[in-house]
């Protein structure tokens, strides 16, 4: 066995050490149950062991289909510790999707909250799997905590290797066939936290308690995953503090960069609309279609590299090859980097609106609206018109009480970014839709748009 198998620690065992430090503090709180950490680490290492006793072994693939659940958590680190791969099912894809995806990953076993025991019988008649286990009694399979509980809870010894496939995490699926994302148990210890939306974000800031609630514990809140407003940002920062950081990166690479909690002043939105500035170990170019390195301030594809890019898309050899080349992972997002190495995002190629003229960088546009102090969020897209032409479409959610309309709105675009970014149609709604991720749906929206040109037709 390499020297380098016999002494690598997951980050299950790393976390399990850590735990055990103080049993009796709580490890996780849910619906006002709390779990210690000594009881999930008992958890874990009883699961680990009736989940081996059921055939899992190193290698295979262990689908949850879960919401929010402490012993969902315990079962995921159970069939790490194994060394198995696991797979997380977006709970709003329909029976089929889940299904799709089930087959696809090879699934061993299938993981499953009795919340959703029904669901995980529509998605087990469309795609079989050898064993069915629930975390509780159910109509269907076998009671995993019942197997767990006649289990040894002494330290399950790790099978994992560094290069094992530790995680496939499914990508929300608005682009078609959802891409398995493989991470290795070696990058998976490199994960120490999440990241709150911004339309999550928004939400918080608009809650009808948020002026009367007493945020002054609060140390540090991390945001990303998706475009934010500068003037939202600014905002948030006014009514949090300055406890604001954002984290900017993708499954495939990461994190790339981060906008500290020190560059978030709202005298300057040209910082809250950057992502930061790229973190150490990683590396950052920005190149044009060929390939090509191109200079500070120019826009082009942001390519990355370092340690944290995935292992290569789960059975996609061909698309692998397409975002991986010589060790570089192609973003698919298009930016630039400034003198002072803050970089910024200004859209995604595939949401790039190409006009006559020129191109419009959607989240320039959806900035500029959103600075308008009665509109409250915005999203751009492109829609192609009876000529095949892109056209500027922008939905856009009102202040409570505002009563701007789409020409004012066209005419602050105008008379900021010239005629080339002016939307051709300004829709207003009450709420943007979202995809599963929590992210703005503009494939959705564009459904909207197409669908109201053919009933105006």
């Amino acid at each position: 066995m390499p020297i380098a198998a016999r002494t690598f620690r997951t980050y299950v065992e790393e976390n399990l050490d850590a735990l055990s430090a103080d049993p009796a503090r709580a490890a996780l709180v849910h619906q006002g149950r709390r779990v210690t950490a000594g009881e999930f680490r008992s958890l874990v290492h009883r699961l680990a062991r009736a989940l081996r006793a059921r055939g899992v072994d190193r290698g295979a693939t262990v689908t949850l289909l879960s919401g929010n659940l402490p012993e969902a958590v315990a079962a995921r680190y159970a069939a790490n510790l194994i060394g198995a791969r696991v797979n997380h099912l977006y709970n709003k894809l329909s029976a089929e999707s889940q299904a799709a995806i089930v087959r696809d990953v090879e699934t061993r076993a299938l993981i499953v909250d009795p919340r959703y025991a029904e669901r995980a019988a529509e998605v087990t008649e469309l795609a079989p799997v050898p064993d069915v286990l629930v975390l509780g009694p159910a109509k269907l399979g076998a009671d995993l905590l019942e197997l767990a509980a006649g289990q040894s809870d002494e330290p399950f010894a790790s099978r994992a290797r560094p290069d094992d496939v530790c995680t496939i995490r499914h990508t929300g699926g608005t682009t078609g066939h959802p891409k398995g994302i493989c991470t290795t148990f070696e990058q998976a210890r490199w994960f120490h936290g999440v990241l709150l939306l911004p339309p999550l974000l928004y939400q918080l800031m608009d809650h009808p308690d948020a002026p009367h609630t007493d945020t002054s514990s609060l140390r540090m809140l991390t945001y990303g995953g998706c475009q934010a407003s500068p003037a939202r940002i600014a905002d948030a920062v006014r009514a949090f503090g300055p406890v604001l950081m954002q984290g900017y990166g993708q499954n495939e690479a990461g994190g790339i960069s981060v906008l500290t909690q020190e560059d978030h002043d709202p005298q300057r939105p040209d910082r809250l609309r950057s992502a930061g500035k790229v973190l150490p170990d990683v590396e950052v170019a920005i190149r044009d279609e060929a390939g090509r390195d191109l200079p500070t301030g120019e826009h082009g594809e942001v390519c990355v590299r370092s340690a944290m890019i995935m292992k290569g898309y789960w059975k996609q050899p061909e698309l692998t090859a397409e975002v991986l080349r010589d060790g570089w992972l192609h973003t698919g997002d298009i930016g630039f980097l400034d003198d002072e190495g803050y970089l910024t995002i200004v859209d995604r190629l595939k949401d790039m609106i190409v006009v006559v003229g020129g191109h419009v960088y959607t989240t320039e546009l959806e900035d500029l609206l959103n600075s308008h102090p009665q509109v409250l969020q915005s999203a751009v897209f492109g829609v192609r018109d009876a000529d095949r032409m892109e056209r500027v479409h922008a939905a856009v959610v009102r202040a409570p009480g505002s009563d701007v309309d789409g020409q004012q709105l066209r005419a602050m675009v105008c008379a900021e970014r010239g005629a080339m970014y002016e939307p051709h149609r300004v829709t207003f709604v009450e709420a943007l839709p979202l995809t599963d991720a929590g992210k703005p749906d503009k494939k959705e929206l564009r459904r909207r748009a197409d669908q109201e040109a053919g009933t105006l037709a």
